[in-house]
């Protein structure tokens, strides 16, 4: 069972398994517990529902990812079961089809509830690639084929994303900037520095692979395939990350927050479960949800033309809204984490990897 809010971002997907004969699927959830595990006044998941988030997927992914190539082989062999090596492989082409589909791009809001960035998203994504490409002598099959999927997503969609997000300054000089700061027609600037740091270091990360050169010192050579426009971009991008008094300016960030951000990320959408946590049922088109007493969400899959006849109804007096009208809209307010330290930590790492480039490969590239 899943959160419906989920359900409607990812229902297209999931109503295309049963016509694939897939034996057996699942995915990698935000919450390690699920509604039975739940102690009443001890321990709880938000809403009594488990749900998905698609960078909290990246990177549950990439600790596996770390632990296959730095691990005991005892003691992979021995957690690495058939159920455990399913959740990998499906969760990440889970994650891709959700790229490629758009998916991620008409509802952030719902595919990465707690990660409300594309950017955020896309860095994480990148750090499997890196982590992946440069430990290319230690994978197994599977995640030879983790890392096949990765990249095909991140030389494509991603590396388009972030070409076409960056904006030139009057020097030339690139930078990116998020919904933070953005409102009524003028902008602050507020999430510029994070925004920038994470999209510099994605590519960086998407297009280079680290090896020790003859010295032993650790360089980070590009995919002899990588465009120039890549490596252009991320020389104009560098050019204003590395001027005194960048991160001087501000380093907040959208970097975490909570599920319900929007009226589109309120619980409007259709529902198979809808009961007390004692169990007893109510009618879930009227009134208003009990977050503390009322479990709602989608039990296995409902068939496409149902679904369709649900998106219809109305949901806690509600209709659905299908279309996400973005983070920034006239009295709507919602809690954010933001740290500096969290900007300048990934501009550090930023900074150093850049530094680590082989020069060379990076003038050459075409």
């Amino acid at each position: 069972m899943i959160d419906p809010r989920n359900y409607f971002a990812f229902h297209e997907y999931l109503e295309q398994l049963p016509e694939k004969n897939i034996t057996q699927f699942g995915l990698f959830t935000t919450w390690l517990l699920n509604l039975e595990d739940q102690i009443e006044g001890v321990i709880q998941i938000p809403f009594n529902v488990n749900i998905l988030d698609l960078t909290v997927m990246n990177n549950i992914i990439y600790s596996l990812n770390q632990l296959l190539i730095n691990g005991n082989k005892t003691e992979i062999d021995q957690i690495f079961d058939d159920k455990l090596q399913m959740l990998y492989l499906n969760s990440t082409n889970f994650l891709a089809d959700q790229v490629y589909s758009g998916v991620i791009d008409k509802h952030i809001d719902l595919t990465n509830p707690y990660y409300p960035s594309k950017y955020t998203f896309y860095l994480f994504a990148s750090k499997n690639a890196y982590l992946l490409n440069s430990n290319l002598d230690k994978l197994n099959e599977n995640s030879r084929q983790v890392a096949k999927i990765y990249n095909n997503m991140l030389k494509t969609n991603a590396t388009q994303f972030i070409l076409e997000s960056a904006q030139v300054r009057y020097n030339g000089d690139l930078y990116w900037e998020d919904f933070l700061g953005n409102y009524a027609n003028k902008s602050y600037h507020e999430d510029t520095t994070f925004t920038t740091v994470l999209s510099l270091t994605t590519l960086i990360n998407t297009w280079t692979s680290a090896k020790l050169d003859k010295r032993g010192n650790l360089r980070l050579y590009f995919d002899p395939k990588t465009p120039k426009n890549v490596t252009d971009t991320i020389e104009k991008g560098m050019k204003a990350v590395t001027k005194f008094g960048f991160f001087q300016n501000s380093n907040l960030n959208p970097f975490y927050s909570i599920t319900l951000k929007t009226y589109t990320s309120q619980f409007y959408y259709p529902m198979n479960v809808h009961k007390y946590l004692n169990g007893t049922q109510f009618n879930p088109h009227v009134g208003t949800q009990d977050i503390l007493r009322h479990v709602v969400g989608v039990d296995g899959i409902i068939d496409q033309n149902e679904y369709d006849q649900m998106l219809k109804q109305q949901w806690f007096s509600h209709n659905t809204q299908e279309e996400f009208t973005g983070f920034n809209v006239p009295r709507q307010q919602f809690a954010l984490w933001s740290s500096d330290s969290i900007t300048i930590s990934i501009g550090m790492n930023l900074l150093s990897k850049y530094h680590c480039i082989d020069r060379s490969k990076l003038n050459s590239s075409s």
